[in-house]
């Protein structure tokens, strides 16, 4: 590769050229090529270089002078570091510079070139000076043959990783773990008890994704100290996990752990070194702790919980793991334990029906941490039990709204009954505020006949949030007496109660009392209730209403604008039509692209025009909106527009053209 000429002086362009001429002459000039690899320039000695190598075969004896002869030369070097694909006559060249005759220096060269050219002829001769007197070719033999790899090539690594020199045995063991061959098992078990290489010997055993791996690091589990025992847990997960991926019985891990010899004692030396671990370390000792399973891993496990809160997950996922063997542990821990622990375990609890599941969960709602309590609530939800409820409903007065919140959630998904009806019946009457609003949200949920008089009643309550709950639980019965309760609330003096009582009317039947009180609404002094009323009105479906709706695509909020817009789109008629096209052209962006939306739903003859004009808009949003409705179209004009918005500069632009493309493509049969 000639370097970038603004790059170079006027004397390297000019070596450069030459360099490139030679590299083009047939047959191409090695000689002179290899006598430019003295260039003072680095940059001329690059491309000399790529030049050599892509001349192939020519070039071989050449570069094999250099390595031989010129250690010293930069290009010799540049050379080595960055090896190519030796075919021809290269790989056989290389492989003899390999033999134990030649200096160490350019053995070593050699079989790193073979190795990252993984050339599987040279696995002999690379075998033959794995035992070199030379450290640093038996080094680079041993890496070499792990990047060759190949049945042949691991028995002189295996030799290396026993031979008891640390330069041998280092890099062999890297070697053998990577090597996913079962005969690397066995040398790298015998390193386990010598601390020289226990810890690499571990994480190689770990990599080898060899079931047999698994006994060897489990019986270490009982005789390594606190640092190894790290790095074994890391390894059983690493094996655990590379077995588990290729569905090749990762079972064998676990059960290797869990048969471990002194399993009481291993369990406290796990708990022991999770305290001093790292995060990646605790979730593994974690998983150990799981497998071996009994009564003192639940406990080693509910000590990390309470040392080390950031470990809550790791030891909560392996508390699930023990199941029942762990459950009594748990629910004493959630009777007794503080905020950070009952965090971390009420998700164990899934049976509430076992021998004190719920009275350990009740206790939780008492914790002085909402976020506790809450979570409670939602355990007690998998319940249902009398006591339960009865404790639910008294969290409906709990002073943070999402325990409150929480509680009625749970009440809901329970399923209803009569002892639900009787306690939501019940919260009606109380004197808090948060109770009588959660019993009609109860009452609204389940629309219990016996509710439908108290939630009429409900709805003069003195809090607006309990009227609110009431009017939409109303639109739930179809009766006479539940729609003249909400048409009477659209008079009410609150404006949040007339808002609900509007938009309870969208839910009703309409007739022409409802339809008359939406009518009347849209010109109420509340935005939220004018904006309901269009929604409603939009819904109901009749043209007559066009006119009123139209004109409140002039109204001074917003959302009123934006409602008006989608509601005309669902209204029939040349009016709602026509209105609806003049809001595509206005200067309100909302109120444009909501008029866009529409027209193009509604399927009117001119949106088109309307559409193509709003995706060449300045605002990305709008040509966003413009872009997505233009799906709804047929025709080339239409498919034009969206295939130019693939170069928009917004990406949110791009990506919906992207789908209203795909939304267009013929279905394949």
């Amino acid at each position: 590769m000639v370097p970038d000429a603004s790059m170079l002086s006027a004397d390297e362009r000019a070596r450069a050229d030459e360099v490139r001429a030679l590299s083009s002459s047939t047959p191409v000039a090695v000689a002179d090529l290899v006598a430019r690899l003295d260039d003072p320039s680095w940059s001329v000695r690059r491309a000399v270089v790529a030049a050599l190598a892509a001349a192939g075969d020519p070039a071989v004896s050449a570069l094999c002078d250099v390595i031989l002869h010129r250690r010293d030369h930069e290009g010799a070097r540049r050379r080595r570091r960055r090896p190519r694909r030796l075919d021809g006559r290269a790989a056989p060249a290389v492989t003899a510079l390999a033999s134990p005759d030649h200096d160490p220096a350019v053995i070593a060269d050699a079989a790193q070139v073979l190795g990252r050219a993984r050339v599987a002829d040279a696995v002999g001769a690379l075998a033959a000076v794995v035992d070199h007197e030379d450290d640093n070719v038996a080094a680079a033999a041993i890496e070499a043959l792990g990047r060759i790899g190949g049945p042949g090539a691991l028995d002189p690594v295996i030799a290396a990783a026993r031979s008891g020199n640390f330069f041998r045995t280092f890099p062999a063991l890297d070697v053998l773990g990577r090597s996913g061959d079962a005969r690397a098992v066995a040398p790298l078990a015998d390193l386990l008890d010598d601390p020289l290489y226990a810890h690499e010997a571990a994480r190689a055993l770990g990599r080898t994704g060899r079931p047999s791996a698994a006994a060897p690091l489990a019986a270490a589990l009982s005789r390594a100290g606190d640092a190894l025992l790290r790095v074994v847990a890391l390894a059983l997960v690493d094996l655990h996990d590379r077995l588990r991926e290729r569905n090749d019985a990762p079972d064998a891990v676990s059960d290797a752990v869990s048969a471990a010899p002194q399993r009481h004692a291993v369990s406290r030396r796990l708990g022991r070194a999770a305290h001093g671990a790292d995060a990646p370390e605790r979730a593994a000792l974690c998983r150990l702790l799981g497998w071996l399973g009994g009564d003192d891993a639940a406990a080693c496990l509910l000590d990390i919980v309470d040392a080390d809160p950031g470990a809550s997950r790791a030891a909560a996922t392996a508390l699930r793991a023990l199941g029942v063997a762990a459950s009594r542990r748990v629910l004493d821990a959630l009777r007794e334990g503080d905020g950070a622990r009952r965090l971390a375990l009420l998700p164990l609890v899934s049976d509430l029906s076992a021998e004190g599941a719920e009275g350990a969960v009740l206790a939780c709602l008492e914790d002085p941490d909402a976020s506790v309590r809450a979570l409670a609530c939602a355990t007690l939800s998998r319940g249902g039990s009398t006591r339960a409820l009865e404790a639910l409903f008294a969290c409906l007065s709990d002073p943070e709204a999402r325990v409150a919140q929480a509680a009625v959630g749970a009440i809901e998904a329970s399923g209803g009954g009569a002892v639900t009806e009787a306690l939501a019946l019940a919260a009606l009457d109380s004197d808090d505020r948060g109770a009588r609003h959660g019993g009609a949200l109860v009452l609204s949920h389940f629309a219990f006949p016996a509710g439908l008089d108290r939630l009429v009643a409900a709805c003069e309550d003195p809090d607006d949030r309990v009227r609110e709950a009431a009017l939409r639980g109303l639109a739930r019965f179809p009766s006479d007496v539940a729609t003249a309760a909400i048409l009477a609330a659209t008079t009410h003096p609150s404006d949040r109660s007339r808002a609900a009582a509007v938009r309870a009317l969208g839910a009703a039947q309409p007739d022409p009392r409802v339809t008359a009180a939406l009518a009347a609404a849209l010109d109420d002094r509340s935005p939220w209730v004018r904006y309901y009323a269009c929604q409603a009105l939009g819904r109901a479906g009749d043209p007559r209403f066009a006119r009123a709706v139209a004109d409140r695509l002039g109204d001074p909020a917003g959302q009123v604008r934006v409602a008006a817009a989608e509601a005309l789109a669902l209204l029939p008629g040349d009016l709602a039509h026509g209105a609806l096209l003049d809001a595509a052209r206005a200067d309100d962006p909302e109120l444009r692209r909501a008029a866009l939306r529409g027209v193009a739903a509604a399927g009117i003859d001119d949106a088109l025009p309307l559409l193509l004009d709003a995706a060449g808009a300045s605002d990305p949003l709008t040509r966003l909106t413009a872009v997505s409705s233009l799906s709804a179209l047929s025709g080339a004009e239409a498919a034009d527009a969206i295939r130019a918005a693939l170069g928009d500069d917004d990406d949110r632009v791009r990506h919906a053209a992207v789908e209203a493309l795909a939304a267009r493509a013929p279905r394949s049969p």
